[in-house]
């Protein structure tokens, strides 16, 4: 017995044996045979929305439909929900292509209220009392347009927080671990360590295109994000008369080493712990997006 959802449905809220209809990107689009003997051939997809993905598969009029789309395509699908050994899949009965979605609207989004993560945001920079640290960060956060692409952007295309608002959920996630390790190890300056956790990610606002996909741009294939994250800073830096410059070179070398392994490299004992801290971020939050784990059941209270 199958049960009809009336309405836009998400993919995040499919259940096996749903019926579906409804618009949804086509991510991924292969054409594949079953194993012998029949040796049928079959498309294997995976459709997207802003809440999740799932596989689907269209065997029954394969050679009507498999010519009609391309992956990066927005499609309307009819189907139903099963269940397999990797999980929901949708065996489809018909998908074609459509004009009336806008692509960017299936992109995933992260399930954080973005209004709250700027509160966290911005609570995080009044831990920050270096005047000139204090005025550059007032510039970036006044920024409209970069405000926006901070909520907009994505950590990564597919690895941690790869999804609209990852990047603002990532910054201050990392923020808050330095605000908290300074608190701990009060001889870390945390002026610095502060403003470079809530920077050190910047140039990913220039990094990304968004069309039904997250692709890099020119920006984003041709130069770090650290760098274009320093240049960033660099620039706007220009603006701030009590930054000197010897400030400003901490926190760029904090900036651009982020991403480097623990070394003699590492000048400040601040951006040694950047670098760990972020790791400790993007190595949780994937490990929890992308394995499989066992569940603990919490002792009641």
């Amino acid at each position: 017995m199958t049960t009809s959802t009336p309405g836009p449905v998400t993919i995040e809220d499919l259940v096996a044996g749903q019926d579906v209809e409804g618009v949804f990107l086509c991510h991924d689009k292969t054409r594949a045979r079953t194993r012998p003997p029949d040796r049928r051939p079959y498309l294997n997809l995976r459709l997207q929305d802003a809440t999740g993905s799932i596989g689907a598969r269209l065997f029954d009029g394969f050679e009507t439909y498999a010519d009609g789309f391309d992956a990066g395509d927005a499609v309307r699908i009819v189907g139903i929900v099963q269940q397999r050994t990797e999980g929901l899949t949708i065996k489809l009965a018909s998908i074609v292509r459509v004009e009336e979605a806008e692509a960017e609207a299936l992109l995933p989004t992260s399930h954080r209220d973005h209004d709250d993560l700027d509160g966290r945001l911005e609570f995080l920079t009044s831990e920050v009392f270096h005047e000139g640290y204090v005025a550059l960060l007032d510039l970036f956060l006044a920024d409209g347009r970069f405000r926006e692409e901070l909520r907009r952007a994505p950590c990564t295309r597919k690895g941690h927080y790869a999804y609209r608002g990852g990047l603002l959920e990532h910054t201050v996630a990392v923020a808050m671990l330095a605000h908290e390790l300074c608190t701990q190890h009060p001889t870390l300056n945390s002026d610095l360590l502060i403003t470079a956790a809530v920077l050190h990610d910047i140039g990913k606002t220039r990094a990304f295109t968004y069309g039904p996909r997250f692709e890099l741009s020119l920006e984003g294939r041709l130069l770090d994000h650290a760098a274009v994250g320093a240049d960033m800073v660099r620039h706007v830096a220009r603006q701030v008369s009590g930054l000197a410059a010897d400030d400003l070179l901490a926190l760029i070398h904090c900036i651009a080493m982020h991403h480097l392994p623990p070394g003699e490299r590492f000048q400040l004992p601040e951006a040694k712990a950047l670098y760990l801290i972020n790791t400790l971020d993007t190595g949780v939050k994937g490990e929890l997006e992308h394995r499989p784990h066992v569940t603990v059941a919490r002792p009641r209270a």
